[in-house]
């Protein structure tokens, strides 16, 4: 069993859930402590000192693979140059597929 830190907990109730496998989604909760998920659930009881993030329908997924991005055209381009998909749920880029390369590269 994990025992979490309440401190750090939260919990996201009445999410349309993708869980990643493929089935169709469910509405649910979602417990969270740090950066680790607890439980995921229809319903999920709130613990004390743990704030709630009511989402009211809203979908929550796993992150997304962007699988053809050109991502490495953006090395160098500034801190917040990959920003715009991690606000997407883009969580992992594969690049080089079209054979070029970045590097050696030139500030």
């Amino acid at each position: 069993m994990i025992h979490a830190d309440t401190a750090k907990m939260f919990l996201i109730k009445n999410a349309k859930i993708y869980d990643g496998s493929g089935d169709a989604p469910f509405c649910g909760d979602i417990l969270i402590s740090g950066d680790r998920i607890l439980e995921v659930a229809e319903q999920i009881e709130p613990r004390e000192n743990c704030p709630v993030i009511d989402l009211q329908g809203a979908s929550i997924a796993p992150g997304f693979i962007d699988a053809h991005s050109h991502g490495d055209k953006v090395l160098g381009a500034g801190e917040f140059a990959d920003l715009c998909k991690v606000n997407q749920g883009v969580t992992t880029h594969v690049t080089g597929q079209c054979g070029n390369s970045s590097a050696p590269f030139a500030a």
